[in-house]
């Protein structure tokens, strides 16, 4: 049977997203195939489709954190899809050291101001590249929630927002870095 069919090999141009094959088969008989009769019906004969799916583009998440001053401080980056092979630059190395270890990125703060990281696939030609945002800020503005009256001994929950200096909130994970406590006025 080897020699009875002719196979073609598909070069795919585009390495990522979906490409979509279509075969026909031509010269059948009807009574030697189990298609429906959508397919049978196909004048150039019975024919299939099928979505195949390459690779997703290689990216960086989260796409957008804002971290605290802190040298302490480090934000981690993941790095998701792709082919496993990545080459990576950052486009302010003066505010923070940018490092890479396997599939993370970690970005410690030397000083405030906003980082861009870019991760780019080395093996997919043409892939588009995967970016983050890291903002490194003091705190702007705390604010608390569900105030009101209370009473002395008594306590009560409140929400806390902290906003960094592009009004953006930082995550509660950064709450441990900060210097923070509640004083009451009388």
């Amino acid at each position: 049977y080897k020699n009875e069919y002719k196979c073609r090999d598909i070069e795919l141009l585009q390495h990522t997203g979906y490409v979509y094959e279509t075969a026909t088969v031509t010269g059948y008989k009807n009574t030697h195939f189990d298609f429906d009769t959508a397919y049978t019906n196909n004048p150039s004969g019975p024919s299939a489709k099928k979505k195949i799916k390459l690779m997703d583009n290689v990216d960086l998440v989260p796409n957008y954190k804002s971290i605290f001053f802190h040298p302490n401080n480090t934000a981690t980056l993941q790095i998701v899809n792709g082919s496993g092979k990545y080459l990576y630059d950052a486009n302010n190395t003066a505010i923070a050291d940018v490092r890479r270890q396997d599939k993370l990125i970690y970005v410690t703060p030397t000083d405030t101001g906003v980082v861009k990281v870019v991760v780019e696939d080395s093996i997919i030609e043409g892939s588009d590249p995967g970016e983050s945002i890291v903002v490194i800020s003091d705190i702007r503005e705390i604010v608390l929630s569900r105030g009101g009256l209370m009473e002395l001994g008594t306590t009560r929950d409140f929400k806390v927002d902290i906003f960094d200096e592009f009004n953006g909130k930082f995550d509660p994970q950064e709450f441990a870095k900060m210097d923070l406590y509640l004083q009451a006025e009388s």
